[in-house]
């Protein structure tokens, strides 16, 4: 077979290369790479992030987003108090000594108690110099802080009765606030409450629109509510006075809220 010339080998190339290029005019996909032995290698697009299944991403899907509430309600099973001691004198050495005497008494009657050492921590420390009427130092004032996690909460009453009686006058209680000790279970309860909620909102604007719910797309949780401290100020107690009643403490029912907002398919 006789040999194609020169001129003849360059035709055929740039026929095959116009050729090429005609099919690639064509086509909606214009890119293919060649993998090695001469088959085309798979190319894979990004796919919109509400694109339908099964439609390669041509065809973007019909969404609703709704918000969701899940609340439960819970009787307390803890109590966190703050408290401590706080004395005045005219030396600034004098009155953080009377308070760290004060505390070390009320840290003591709370371990007596049965509050373990672990959920007795020193949340304040401060000593700051009064002032007279001309702005002159007439004193300094100390205190001492320790914020307190009671577990038994039939006992909590009797427990900071104890404790302001062993810090005598010089007492303080700031704040107490009540809770449970495994939060993350009741608030698991409140998660899937809030899905359910939200799952049916889906479906009553569904059923209104005539169109069906599908397969949840994206959960986000946009919300956390929880239970604030109550403030007592209970300062310079009468040491005489305190020991005739325990304090009253009374934990009541909490609520902790979630909201989630959920996106559903529709079709």
């Amino acid at each position: 077979m006789p040999t194609p010339s020169t001129s003849t080998r360059r035709r055929r190339t740039v026929g095959l290369a116009l050729l090429g290029g005609s099919i690639l005019a064509g086509t909606v996909v214009a890119t293919t790479a060649v993998a090695a032995g001469g088959h085309p290698a798979p190319h894979t697009a990004p796919t919109p992030p509400n694109a339908v299944p099964g439609t390669g991403g041509v065809v973007s899907a019909r969404t609703i987003t709704v918000s969701g509430e899940g609340k439960v309600t819970v009787k307390p099973d803890m109590a966190t108090v703050t408290m401590g001691a706080q004395a005045t004198d005219l030396r600034a050495g004098e009155a953080l000594r009377i308070v760290n005497e004060k505390t070390a008494a009320l840290i003591a009657a709370l371990k007596s108690a049965g509050v373990a050492e672990d959920d007795i921590a020193t949340s304040g420390l401060n000593v700051w110099p009064n002032y007279d009427n001309s702005s002159r130092v007439s004193g300094f004032t100390a205190s001492n802080s320790v914020t307190v996690k009671i577990k038994a909460l039939d006992k909590a009453g009797s427990i900071i009765d104890s404790a302001a009686t062993a810090a005598g006058d010089n007492v303080t209680i700031s704040g107490i606030a009540f809770g449970v000790q495994d939060q993350e279970a009741v608030l698991g309860q409140a998660r899937t409450a809030a899905i359910a909620n939200a799952q049916k909102r889906a479906g009553e604007f569904a059923a209104a629109a005539g169109v069906k719910v599908g397969e949840v797309i994206q959960i986000t949780e946009v919300g956390l509510s929880m239970p604030q401290p109550l403030v007592l100020e209970r300062q310079a107690m009468d040491s005489t006075a305190g020991a005739a009643a325990s304090v009253p403490v009374q934990a009541g029912t909490q609520d902790l809220t979630v909201n989630v907002t959920v996106q559903f398919l529709i079709g």
